[in-house]
């Protein structure tokens, strides 16, 4: 996931994401088994010639003395200590905090918000709300969870940089915004197809779901080549009732996304133009 504070249904970091996103563990390596070190025995004449072979059948005769290697003592596995996680940026190439949405554009009651450090997903905070984000982790969070044939719908493209921010209400919900910078118009153009094909796999099942991880239903209010609108929640059993509400456009090779928790009251989603409408602006600056 993206922390406590992030979407899970709408943008995943691979934090799964990620090999830890902001930091790689890396593990002890060794020798495979089956590779182990062998003794060799070498017989010796008077001489000095020796039996290359080695053969344990050969009797060495009355002049010739057998002389036994010591045996090698294994190499112990070699010992990686993990990397520390990286203090990730507040930009990423030319991307910066004007490229993503203030809070009071993501709604009434909104606030920047840092998200904290967490050591079991290997992420360290910056202290703000904005952070530099791994382009294959971004890649690999913006997989909807659980929906079935969603691999068919094609890969998306890693950008060239992302950029992240994170906000929180008066009460409590949270949002995140990112920004994606690719190298041309066609990797940005990919994206909203891609996901827009991957939404359309989120369909909510004829009969309910009981069993297994939860899988994300989506619903579509717009998609077109360069915007795209949609709400999701999951079901299943654990499943999060929460809804999100997500607002994707893009202009040239960048993209915005937006993703919104909806306030529990709230039966519909909010109109989706004035959110577009900044996120338009701040990918124009």
């Amino acid at each position: 996931m993206l922390g406590s504070t992030r979407p899970r249904v709408a943008v995943r970091v691979a934090v799964l994401l990620s090999a830890g996103a902001l930091g790689i563990a890396a593990t002890g390596c060794g020798a495979r088994p089956g590779n182990e070190p062998t003794t060799t025995v070498r017989v010796t004449d008077s001489t000095g010639a020796s039996d290359a072979a080695a053969d344990p059948t050969v009797s060495p005769g009355p002049a010739a003395t057998r002389t036994a290697a010591p045996t090698p003592t294994k190499t112990p596995p070699a010992r990686h200590e993990p990397q520390a996680a990286r203090t990730p940026a507040t930009v990423s190439g030319p991307l910066t905090v004007r490229n993503l949405p203030s809070a009071t554009d993501v709604g009434r009651g909104f606030r920047a918000h840092a998200v904290p450090s967490n050591g079991e997903e290997g992420t360290v905070s910056n202290g703000s709300s904005v952070q530099e984000r791994s382009p294959a982790s971004v890649v690999d969070g913006l997989v909807p969870l659980g929906c079935p044939g969603v691999d068919e719908a094609g890969r998306i493209p890693a950008p060239a940089h992302a950029l992240e921010r994170s906000y929180r209400s008066a009460d409590g919900r949270s949002a995140v915004a990112l920004v994606l910078q690719y190298a041309d118009d066609a990797g940005a153009a990919q994206l909203m197809s891609t996901l827009r094909r991957m939404l359309r796999h989120c369909t909510a099942p004829s009969a309910p779901v009981t069993a297994g991880a939860p899988r994300t239903v989506a619903a579509i209010a717009t998609g077109t080549a360069d915007t795209l609108v949609d709400t999701r929640h999951e079901i299943g059993a654990g499943a999060d009732p929460t809804r999100w509400d997500e607002t994707v456009v893009r202009s040239g090779s960048r993209v915005s996304l937006l993703v919104v928790q909806r306030a529990t009251q709230d039966a519909t989603a909010p109109a989706a133009g004035p959110r577009l409408r900044h996120q338009r602006a701040g990918l124009a600056r």
